[in-house]
């Protein structure tokens, strides 16, 4: 068995500027011709971004398999291909199937992050070591991206999913939902992912680009998410968790109780942990004036009933909403 990762360089044509790293026999000496740029980038664009195949077969088919010896991912950081990570096998060795290809693709984003970010073979080999031991689940490898990427979501995302449970378990929601929450918390911001540096970390206020680029995090956030069945409930809310009450949000527009329910519980604690926190352009809020802030936009920006729900909350567990954010009671 072989394992294979390509990270192009920025202005590498193909895999000859390439930084590449391996585990075991490389691929392309177990019978699985290495892919060009052009094909990677085709690859990507399809409706499923992997190529399963058997040993000796160097084009994508036509048709996608089902399973194969050999599974290529693309890197992606954003809609930019970043360079393919391929795990191969010897026959007659167990299949890779649709759900390794899925999980996969999920640990590349882990990977293309950091490996843009650093630009080093030896992080690049460290992350694909981690993928090989396989002791993260699908959730935890993309959280582990977003404090790669950022560590202020990475940090807001974390307390954001505990607010969320806090509130679903108050208004006596079912595991089910409660955990749809408690994921949906940790990944809401997972489309940020797509964002450019310059815009995610700008110290001063947005441009009208600048915050369109911003407001697809929504939608990215789903479109990584999409078609893992782990995370079928928790994918309307990471897409929703910007909509408003009265339907002036996005991206879809919608209001009331046609935005998902979990979605209008998001809004509300993401709202909330926002203005707490300490960000670039101001500082945080004391938690009443924050309180105050929720209370004006009940019943237009947020679900009203929420809203009280969790101020009533808030009030109850104060010290320890401060001691989250090392703030002495």
């Amino acid at each position: 068995a072989g394992a294979e990762v390509i990270l192009y360089g920025e202005e590498a044509a193909d895999q000859d500027t390439a930084i590449i790293a391996h585990i075991g026999k490389p691929p392309h000496e177990l019978g699985y011709p290495r892919l060009s740029r052009a094909q990677v980038r085709r690859l990507a664009q399809s409706s499923k971004p992997w190529l399963l195949r058997d040993p000796g077969q160097a084009e994508p088919p036509a048709a996608p398999a089902q399973s194969g010896l050999g599974l290529t991912v693309p890197l992606l950081h954003g809609d930019e291909v970043t360079g393919m990570i391929t795990l191969a096998r010897e026959a007659p060795g167990e299949r890779y199937g649709e759900a390794d290809a899925q999980l996969l693709q999920l640990m590349g984003f882990q990977m293309s992050l950091s490996a843009l970010q650093a630009r080093m073979r030896q992080r690049l080999l460290d992350a694909f070591q981690d993928l090989q031991r396989a002791n993260l689940s699908a959730v935890q490898a993309l959280f582990a991206a977003l404090e790669t990427r950022d560590r202020y979501t990475h940090d807001h995302s974390e307390r954001v999913s505990r607010f969320a449970h806090w509130l679903g378990e108050r208004l006596g929601l079912p595991d089910g939902q409660l955990e749809a929450l408690r994921i949906a918390g940790l990944l809401h911001d997972i489309g940020k992912l797509g964002v450019s540096d310059g815009t995610l970390y700008k110290n001063s206020q947005l441009n009208d680009e600048e915050r369109e680029h911003i407001k697809r995090h929504p939608t990215m956030g789903a479109r990584i998410l999409a078609g893992m069945e782990a995370f079928a409930e928790a994918l309307p809310i990471v897409r929703h968790h910007h909509e408003r009450y009265d339907g002036k949000g996005y991206p879809d527009g919608l209001a009331g109780e046609a935005i998902p329910f979990g979605a209008r519980l998001l809004a509300v604690v993401d709202a909330f942990d926002s203005l707490i926190s300490d960000r670039p352009y101001r500082p945080a809020m004391p938690l009443r004036e924050a309180l105050r802030r929720l209370r004006e936009g009940a019943g237009t920006q947020w679900d009203r009933a929420l809203v009280e729900a969790w101020c009533a909350l808030v009030t109850e567990r104060e010290d320890e909403i401060l001691g989250m954010l090392g703030v002495q009671p």
